[in-house]
């Protein structure tokens, strides 16, 4: 089945959300507004990486033995080329690039209209779903009990 993984791949298209609210009345001067407030408009680099990631996630769980196997990124490297404005119509393609004992990395690159914006690997391991599933039950408990300490 893991050989298999081999062919894995994608190549789509993504229109980048524009969830910016619309401006309304005054601003604030500009040394007055917010870190956020001051940037140009793009989308984030770790957005666009979210995507590519879950488009490799995808494609590998076509593989995988869905309730025994679940894909976990663990590392990820990643070369900005250029901005992405909102709107903006993405091509985000992957394929594997090496195929380990229970790891594959992928190739991803974002190209919109324009230019490439993005180039980089995403290495993910192969887990087994019990052992994920025990260690989320930990830190939830965990997360529990220091919610059940805090002020009020």
């Amino acid at each position: 089945m893991i050989e298999a993984l081999q062919q894995a791949s994608f190549d789509e298209y993504h229109i980048i959300a524009t969830d910016r609210p619309e401006d309304t009345g005054a601003r604030a001067p500009t040394c007055q507004r917010s870190f956020f407030d001051r940037m140009i408009h793009t989308i984030a680099a770790t957005s666009l990486i979210a995507v590519l990631e879950g488009l490799c996630a995808r494609e590998m769980q076509r593989h995988l033995k869905v309730y025994d196997e679940t894909p976990v990124a663990m590392q990820m490297h990643y070369t900005g080329c250029a901005p992405v404005a909102p709107g903006a119509r993405v091509r985000m393609t992957g394929w594997v690039e090496r195929l380990g004992d229970g790891d594959v990395t992928f190739r991803v690159k974002a190209q919109d209209e324009q230019e490439q914006v993005c180039d980089g690997q995403i290495q993910f391991a192969i887990v087994k779903r019990d052992r994920m599933t025990d260690l989320m039950s930990r830190k939830r408990d965990a997360i529990a009990r220091r919610e059940s300490f805090a002020p009020a």
